[in-house]
């Protein structure tokens, strides 16, 4: 606590003049008390945080700055509690993950600056940035029209341009991609009723330890239900329901590689080392909020098919999504690359999908090829990738061992968090590996020429966790909070 008042004391004597132009005042969530120098020193530094952000177009879009609570970030399901009666309890953990959402973004963000902005900012920036969030937070959220006002704020972040879908005449554009995915369809959901494919199998170096159900009682969860596992409790859970990935190899494309940044900061993927980059999310499904492993695998590229190829272009990557109940076992799987294309379901019984309005119209409704299988002791799910495309073409259950190996990363893990903040060769710099707009510049695609019109920013480049809108006919988010619960019925086993 001295800390901490130590760092607003100084910031005080620094910032406090900065009010007197204005711009720190305008967006303020509640009234500024008279004489309260240290709050209105802290809205001036993160006023000149922000600044410099946008400036080096640094900011991370991993999780979303609340307008005017700039200390606090949502998420799509953090933003789902909004409308919801908290107790004292319920409402201080649910800004408690807030803050902490956005300190580690402002950690990355500070760790992708351009070292004179960092300078401008000073020395002691983070300390200074973390305790002006427990002081503001204390001020702004001690009354109930603060806390109501945050409630009106935390509005889930949205992927979608309304701007453009009316300049492309959205309802007439529509049609067009609605026919263009029925073909889509047409051209590749078959297979999950053929033979799998045969080709390279790459699995996980760690071995599998343990039991979900035993791992998964020992993470600490807060007063809303929300989980907080350490990243060692990731690593134990993640080889228990990792992928083995089987895909024909037709050129380096389709060898399952490690994101890194090259010399010029350019994003690419190294072949030479195989990997998975894994992240513990969650969802809200039947009143409960339950656990989800993600694995996301990364190649070198999608190779064109020919000069008139709109989809194909630098990088490419699938993500595997497996949520469990609050035992660990599978509810369901469901799959996207990582550009929020081909979202696809799989249920595991008697989870399964039921009719929702988007089956009358022409809006995307969640795509359910087939069933996903119950495993059993020492199986693992096997899923088999075409070439090039590296479209799911279907899934099944081996007990083989992988002919290769790939290691896991966990997402959000320092030094390299995940792929938010990566060196770049050569320099003392470092960068997100998403770049601005949480969007992959490099692996842009010719169908965003095409696509404009359903509202998306560049349709078919990579881009980064909670950024992935998945229907380009309709809405929907690859995290919403409420993805499975809109869709699916599942009744929990009794004990």
């Amino acid at each position: 606590m001295r800390e901490t008042r130590k760092h607003i004391a100084l910031l005080a004597g620094l910032l406090l003049p900065a009010l007197a132009l204005g711009g720190c005042v305008q967006n303020f969530p509640v009234p500024l008390e008279t004489g309260s120098a240290d709050v209105a020193a802290c809205r001036a530094f993160f006023t000149a945080y922000d600044d410099a952000v946008e400036e080096a177009g640094v900011r991370d879009h991993e999780a979303v700055p609340v307008p005017g609570f700039a200390y606090l970030r949502k998420t799509r399901l953090l933003a789902s509690f909004r409308h919801e009666a908290m107790n004292e309890a319920q409402f201080e953990a649910w800004v408690e993950v807030l803050q902490s959402e956005a300190a580690l973004a402002r950690k990355i963000e500070l760790a992708n600056l351009p070292a004179p902005a960092r300078s401008s900012l000073g020395e002691e920036m983070a300390p200074h940035l973390n305790a002006c969030a427990e002081r503001l937070a204390a001020h702004d959220l001690e009354r109930e029209e603060g806390r109501a006002l945050l409630k009106e704020r935390m509005v889930p972040p949205r992927h979608y341009d309304d701007w453009a879908r009316a300049a492309g005449i959205y309802p007439l554009s529509s049609l067009g991609v609605a026919a263009g995915f029925e073909r889509w369809k047409a051209a590749n959901l078959p297979s999950f009723d053929l033979p799998p494919e045969e080709g390279i199998s790459y699995g996980p170096s760690a071995e599998a330890k343990g039991d979900a159900a035993t791992l998964l009682s020992g993470i600490e969860r807060d007063a809303l239900g929300l989980w907080h596992p350490a990243v060692k409790d990731v690593e134990a859970l993640a080889p228990l329901f990792a992928p083995q990935i089987i895909v024909t190899e037709e050129s380096e494309a389709d060898i399952v590689g490690t994101p890194y940044l090259d010399k010029a900061g350019s994003a690419q993927v190294n072949t030479a080392r195989h990997a998975v980059f894994v992240r513990f999310a969650q969802t809200r499904w039947n009143g409960k909020i339950l656990p989800q492993l993600v694995y996301t695998f990364w190649f070198k590229a999608r190779p064109k098919e020919g000069a008139f190829d709109i989809l194909g272009g630098p990088l490419d990557a699938l993500m595997w999504r497996v949520t469990l109940d609050e035992k660990g076992r599978p509810l369901i799987y469901d799959t996207a690359h990582a550009c929020g294309c081909y979202h696809l379901f799989f249920p595991v019984p008697p989870a399964a999908r039921r009719p929702v309005p988007a089956d009358e119209d022409l809006r995307e409704a969640p795509l359910v090829p087939r069933a996903a299988p119950t495993l059993e002791p020492g199986e693992r799910l096997a899923l088999h990738l075409a070439a090039g495309s590296h479209y799911l073409r279907q899934i099944s259950v081996t007990k083989k061992p992988s002919q290769k190996r790939y290691d896991m990363v966990m997402a959000g893990q320092a030094p390299e968090y995940g792929l938010r903040s990566l060196p770049v060769p050569g320099s003392a710099a470092r960068r997100s590996f998403y770049g601005e707009n949480g969007v992959i510049a490099r692996s842009a695609r010719a169908e965003r020429f095409l696509l404009w019109p359903m509202g998306i920013q560049s349709a078919g480049a990579m881009r980064q966790w909670g950024t992935h809108a998945t229907a380009f006919v309709g809405e929907r988010h690859f995290d919403d909070a409420f993805l499975f619960e809109e869709a699916f019925d599942w009744e929990e086993k009794a004990e």
